[in-house]
């Protein structure tokens, strides 16, 4: 409820966004109304909007219901503390939502860079908060830093079966319930094709298997970027490391692996 609110500029197209706190913003809608309960700032009754945006968490339903609590597990229990002043949880939610542009601000490595928005961007592998090994790299490439870089740029191993790049968060834990792609920068070919993304959950020395990708053609064209739901992602402990192995060939039928980029998106908190 708004009375008198002086938020929205006195000019046109001037735009103003305001937080929602309370028990009510715990819980999931599907349908919204915003109503006019008195004169605008010219003592009119026009109700004149030029956009209407909403942030937060979605759910995915499969038709239209009630709104309820979310469910009482561990995510429930995330959702509420990322709620919070981030800098007093400790724990950070850079969740993708539909229409998030990959590799944008949104991720959790892009966050990374910029220690969650406490300085200005640097490569997160250059600063030391992200490790990242691989098999032995390919002619002409670039160093592995480029994986969570901000350019297209030509990133490959040499031709070896189940070649892989492995990335250590040095100081931080993820769920993560979405993640990113990017192919390199050289040519449309050599795609990856045949994928598994494994992570180690924090002081653990086994790799768990998040997604298995076979003769996936989501990849095309240099340059291209695609998103992937992790479906299991509501059980998984939090991980500081994760792997990329390619299983098979690549869209040219060769076993380079090329990548350009990788973006984790969900929770994260502090080792």
């Amino acid at each position: 409820n708004h009375f008198d609110d002086a938020g929205i500029p006195l000019r046109k197209g001037g735009t103003c966004t305001w937080k929602i706190s309370g028990a009510n913003s715990q819980r999931f809608y599907s349908h919204f109304k915003l109503r006019i309960t008195g004169k605008n700032s010219n003592s009119n009754y026009y109700l004149p909007v030029s956009g209407f945006e909403v942030y937060g968490t979605l759910r995915k339903i499969t038709q239209f219901s009630t709104p309820s609590e979310p469910k009482p597990n561990s995510e429930a229990k995330d959702l509420q503390i990322a709620g919070e002043e981030e800098a007093k949880a400790d724990i950070f939610r850079r969740e993708f939502v539909s229409g998030m542009a990959l590799f944008g601000t949104g991720g959790i490595v892009y966050a990374v860079g910029t220690d969650f928005g406490k300085r200005k961007w640097r490569n997160p592998v250059e600063s030391g908060d992200i490790v990242i090994t691989s098999s032995n790299l390919g002619s002409r490439s670039e160093p592995n830093s480029a994986l969570v870089g901000k350019a297209t740029l030509r990133w490959v191993t040499a031709p070896s079966k189940n070649a892989y790049f492995e990335l250590h968060f040095k100081s931080l834990q993820i769920r993560p319930s979405y993640y990113a792609l990017k192919h390199y920068a050289s040519w449309d070919s050599e795609a990856l094709r045949n994928w598994r993304l494994e992570a180690m959950p924090y002081k653990s020395d086994t790799w768990i298997v998040l997604s298995e990708h076979r003769n996936d053609i989501s990849l095309e064209g240099k340059g291209c970027v695609a998103g992937f739901s992790l479906s299991n992602h509501e059980t998984l402990p939090y991980c500081n490391r994760f792997r990329l192995v390619q299983t098979g060939m690549n869209s040219s039928c060769h076993y380079f692996l090329a990548c350009s980029g990788i973006e984790f998106y969900g929770f994260a908190k502090p080792t």
